[in-house]
């Protein structure tokens, strides 16, 4: 069993922003027991944690939302913002950076592994 103590968090934008990621997809399936102790937003356990965990909305670089990982799978919790709090920011990250795709013309749907975002835009002739 591996015990994990996190400190309790200040209010702030990522308070809430805690991912476990366990053991590598294309490895044998294995599981371990996991606990989570301190801030009472992520406190919880024991859980069994499975190698074969969604990796939905995470990243190399980290997670993109809250709603991740191994641990949120075994302990949800209460997140300032969800996954479609973070496809709209993402649609509003492409328009800002000059992708063609406004809410007219782009359909941005959620799935349960992440978020498609498809360009519909159709030009007519003269």
């Amino acid at each position: 069993e591996i015990s994990i103590a996190i400190p309790s968090q200040v209010d702030g934008p990522m308070s809430d922003l805690f991912t476990m990621e366990y053991s590598e997809p294309l490895m044998s399936p294995t599981s371990i027991t996991v606990s989570v102790s301190g801030d009472p937003l992520l406190a919880g356990g024991p859980c069994l944690i499975e190698s074969t965990h969604s990796r939905s909305f995470i990243t190399p670089y980290g997670p993109l939302i809250p709603q991740s990982g191994a641990w949120f799978e075994c302990n949800p919790w209460q997140a300032r913002n969800d996954v479609h709090d973070f496809a709209e920011a993402f649609s509003l990250h492409l328009q800002y950076n000059g992708a063609d795709c406004e809410s007219a013309n782009c359909d941005t749907t959620v799935t349960a592994t992440g978020v498609t975002t498809t360009s519909t835009t159709t030009t007519q002739a003269p």
